[in-house]
């Protein structure tokens, strides 16, 4: 008798280890399965952003070529047609005997020096000139751009030393600064914002801080900025952090 209720006894207690041992099986497998779902809802939600973010690049490319091509025809085009006007003007007179007056030659400086200045802004709105000056100078171009009308104090402090990096490394260190300050300019209401790019514990780093109201970084955020600078960091290796808060300003980020 004693036998066999120590048998039962030891029976019972394999008996509960195997129910235990299922139930840690089956809960490590609704864990795992949950881990997944999640992680392939995350994959999902990914996708469908990048699909998202392709196509605004894809129309913006396009209504930048659109303006592009308008500005060309209706500003280039019109100052050249001006141009050949007068250009034609002065050949008559002269083919009559007339003279050419110091005036006319003034008047087709006024109006190449403006074909020149357009030419300009239409180029450094592609590509700035000052990144072929290396990157501290295209930064400085920048925070230049932004002091322009006054609403908004910006200051650079670039090591020298960042001259020399690749042509990749330097646009894209410039965009995504670029990028930076547009989304401060319209959206965070700041007095003043600040430019460094140094060698921070063995990597090149690129902080971009403002003063404005800041935002909930938790909050679903509207438009491709945002995206678009994190895809251009990723795509190039590098990390890009935003810390922000509802009144304490904003700061990006990016490490490389």
């Amino acid at each position: 008798m004693a036998s066999w209720t120590r048998c039962a006894f030891v029976a019972r207690l394999l008996e509960g280890r195997t129910i235990r041992g299922r139930r840690r099986r089956f809960v490590k497998r609704r864990a795992l399965e949950a881990a997944i779902t999640e992680r392939t809802a995350e994959l999902e939600r990914s996708r469908h952003a990048l699909r998202e973010l392709g196509d605004h690049n894809a129309r913006a490319l396009e209504e930048q070529r659109t303006q592009l091509s308008r500005e060309l025809h209706d500003e280039l085009g019109q100052q050249l047609a001006a141009l050949r006007m007068e250009l034609c003007f002065l050949a008559v007179r002269t083919d009559d005997g007339g003279r050419i007056e110091r005036a006319d030659v003034d008047e087709l400086l006024v109006h190449a020096d403006a074909l020149v200045a357009s030419v300009r802004r239409l180029v450094s709105g592609l590509r700035p000139a000052a990144l072929d000056a290396g990157l501290p100078a295209a930064l400085q171009w920048l925070a230049s751009e932004i002091r322009r009308d006054g609403s908004m104090a910006c200051t650079v402090d670039c090591d020298r030393s960042s001259a020399a990096l690749p042509g990749e490394v330097a646009s894209t260190v410039f965009r995504i600064a670029q990028e930076s300050l547009t989304n401060v300019r319209k959206h965070a209401r700041a007095r003043r914002v600040a430019i460094s790019f140094a060698r921070v514990s063995g990597s090149w780093e690129l902080l971009v801080r403002d003063d404005g109201v800041g935002f909930d970084l938790a909050a679903p955020i509207e438009g491709y900025g945002l995206m678009g600078m994190k895809e251009r960091a990723r795509a190039f290796g590098a990390t890009l952090s935003i810390e922000s808060g509802p009144t304490q300003g904003t700061s990006v980020s990016l490490r490389l």
